[in-house]
């Protein structure tokens, strides 16, 4: 079932040009930094570096005006390959991550199709209610994504906050370790140096 709901995000948010890049790029690179820190499998890591390379391979024919759109047969796929990686990672452990890194395509749809059902529309059919579609009504469409860009870099950042204090990866607990005894050893050079000289 979440598999045939990331399958129907990816297609919701191929709206406008540029937005699936926007979404999918931060996406992956959380579940390559996740597997890289050792708090998810290293398969899920290649999955997610082959699916955002292809990301940003599609980036060029995608860019505002586009001449290359995604359809159902790029959703698909996508929205597969993403579901397998987030579903792969909440299985690792860290189910924080998992609902983290794809918020912004979640509450967009979820919400937009809550909304809808409140207010008896067909929710099987084409729509502009989307938050990215309304905001086009006042912003040009590469403001848009860069706003949403910026919104998935910050859920990026949530989500490896939330591994790193879950205690989930070894790598990223060795780093904190290492910078807590950087600065520790520091400051005792510091103190030592205080007290040696007259």
């Amino acid at each position: 079932l979440a598999l045939v709901w990331f399958v129907n995000l990816v297609n919701f948010m191929a709206g406008i040009d540029w937005l699936v890049v926007a979404g999918i790029v931060p996406i992956t690179a959380g579940v390559i930094a996740l597997a890289a820190l050792g708090a998810a499998p290293a398969h899920l890591g290649l999955v997610a570096l082959s699916l955002g390379g292809a990301t940003l391979g599609f980036a060029p024919f995608n860019r505002p005006a586009a001449r290359l759109y995604l359809g159902d047969a790029g959703t698909v796929p996508i929205g597969l390959l993403l579901g397998f990686a987030l579903v792969g990672i909440a299985r690792a452990g860290q189910p924080a991550a998992a609902i983290l890194l794809p918020l912004y395509y979640v509450a967009d749809a979820s919400i937009t199709l809550a909304y809808r059902t409140v207010r008896r529309r067909r929710i099987w059919e084409g729509h502009h209610e989307h938050f990215y579609q309304r905001a086009t009504a006042r912003l040009c469409v590469p403001a848009i994504v860069a706003r949403v860009f910026v919104v998935n870099v910050l859920l990026l950042i949530l989500a490896l906050a939330a591994t790193a204090l879950a205690g989930g990866s070894q790598c990223l607990d060795q780093s904190v370790t290492d910078t807590k005894l950087y600065f520790l050893r520091s400051e005792l050079t510091q103190q030592l140096q205080t007290l040696a000289s007259p």
